[in-house]
């Protein structure tokens, strides 16, 4: 059981409406997106934020996806920020989105095909180094991909253990600034998730 609130939106092409609901989230209130002509809802927002309220925003609206790959995270989270990505890109149809993938440092990557090469290992990315999670550099660098007029939007997707920076101090600038950041969660590995990056030891001298 769930509750709903406020009025409906459509959307321009008046094939969607939003809404905001308490659905699969008893405590909070977040935006929905069902098409007109068959049931099931997609959820444009999550986490713990609440949201109401839905606009859709006119033309030039952007999103950026900040996804942490650091070694903290689980491959399969990974994953399923791909299948987020691509339904919220379904349920806000934006004229341009970016996907940033981040450790200590960001690197963009083409689309959600890349994204889940990643999370497979068949792709394995240096510029990010996952050994540290820099949240802050990448909240950063997120701000720099947005366009004057562009209609803005962040949503990071992380397990929130950085190891340098600040993020929460990056966020606050970017809300300043009428840039909102939205946060997915992300799993964390478990002990049958894990790569090896590298093996140290004494040498071994010959007697």
């Amino acid at each position: 059981n769930f509750s709903f609130q406020g009025s409906v939106t459509p959307t321009p092409d008046r094939k969607a409406v939003l809404y905001a609901s308490n659905e699969n989230d008893v405590d909070r209130r977040h935006i929905w997106r069902v098409a007109v002509d068959h049931a099931g809802p997609v959820a444009v927002t999550s986490g713990a934020s609440i949201e109401w309220a839905p606009v859709v925003t006119g033309d030039g609206a952007t999103v950026v996806y900040l996804v942490d790959i650091s070694h903290s995270i689980a491959s399969r989270a990974i994953d399923q920020a791909a299948d987020r990505i691509d339904a919220l890109n379904a349920a806000l149809r934006p004229d341009r989105a970016r996907i940033l993938t981040f450790g200590a440092d960001t690197e963009a990557v083409s689309d959600t095909r890349a994204l889940r090469s990643i999370a497979s290992g068949q792709t394995r990315t240096s510029a990010a180094r996952a050994g540290q999670t820099d949240i802050h550099r990448a909240l950063v660098d997120a701000r720099a991909e947005l366009r004057p007029g562009e209609s803005p939007r962040v949503v990071l997707f992380s397990d929130g253990r950085e190891t340098r920076g600040d993020a929460e101090a990056a966020a606050s600038v970017l809300g300043a600034e009428g840039v909102p950041v939205f946060v997915e969660p992300l799993d964390v590995k478990d002990l049958g998730d894990a790569w090896v990056d590298a093996l140290r030891g004494r040498p071994a001298w010959p007697a």
